[in-house]
């Protein structure tokens, strides 16, 4: 007689539900902001760009509440408009060449801790382009905004070919 056995329906019931159970008890725990693993894949792949400055010790990765995400978009054009920002669009401070840059704009966000403070990493590009290009100016550009301190700490734009 084989050890194998057939599956029944209860088998594959039970399988069902455990792999949903799993599904859902790390949906939660990513929404209440786990830590995820220190060399997390898709953290890496958001914040390393091939032309503009990478954020320097970066100890582990978190995905940001929509809270903080608004937040730190809302300090974007602050800040922008301080540094004289010079983009594709214009150069600020105007609110006319921010407003333009910001229009239109697609965004992804990943959190990082260095030296234990949670910081929001945002990467911004045209709407219905690539998220990541070598190139392309001030129209693909970064922020790194300080979730204690609550201030835009950098911000970095691609290089032109």
């Amino acid at each position: 007689m084989s050890a194998a056995r057939d599956w029944c329906i209860s088998d594959i019931l039970f399988v069902g539900v455990a792999v949903a159970l799993i599904g859902y008890v790390v949906s939660v725990g990513m929404r209440f902001r786990w830590q995820l693993e220190p060399v997390d894949v898709q953290g890496l792949r958001l914040v390393i760009k091939c032309s503009r400055a990478t954020p320097k010790g970066v100890e582990r990765f978190f995905f940001p509440t929509d809270a903080e995400v608004e937040e730190a978009r809302a300090a974007l054009p602050r800040y922008l408009k301080q540094l004289r920002f010079r983009s594709y669009y214009g150069v600020g401070p105007s609110n006319e060449a921010v407003n333009r840059l910001m229009q239109h704009r697609a965004s992804e966000y990943i959190g990082f801790f260095r030296d234990g403070h949670p910081f929001l990493y945002g990467n911004y590009f045209p709407e219905g382009q690539p998220s990541s290009v070598c190139d392309g100016g001030g129209r693909y550009f970064d922020s790194v905004y300080d979730l204690d301190r609550h201030v835009v700490e950098s911000v970095h734009s691609n290089g032109i070919a």
